[in-house]
């Protein structure tokens, strides 16, 4: 599918301390869509607030049509006082998804 697709972008959300390890294993990643012939680019974006409100945003800018992403919970309370992307994926989807844990 990945193959097929007109963009391919890998993204990653993360704070400040992360986000030079974010941005490592993006382009590992980026370098394992290329060996099969999928061309990727990385977008790391600084964590500023709700993570599932700026993927949207990110999501409008870019015009995407579907995501494509890892699907983890964290502790109860957490996402019951923080929300998750995960979540608002599965509650609130905006545009198709694929979710894999």
């Amino acid at each position: 599918m990945l193959k097929l697709a007109r963009k391919v972008t890998v993204l990653e959300i993360a704070g400040e301390p992360e986000l030079s390890n974010a941005t490592l294993r993006m382009a590992d990643l980026v370098e394992r869509l290329g060996r099969h012939r999928i061309t990727a680019n990385a977008s790391p974006i600084l964590a500023v607030g709700d993570d599932a409100g700026q993927l949207a945003r990110f999501m409008d800018e870019v015009r995407a049509d579907l995501i494509v992403a890892d699907a983890y919970g964290h502790r109860r309370m957490r996402e019951w006082a923080l929300g998750g992307v995960t979540r608002e994926q599965l509650l609130s989807p905006s545009r198709c998804a694929l979710l894999s844990d």
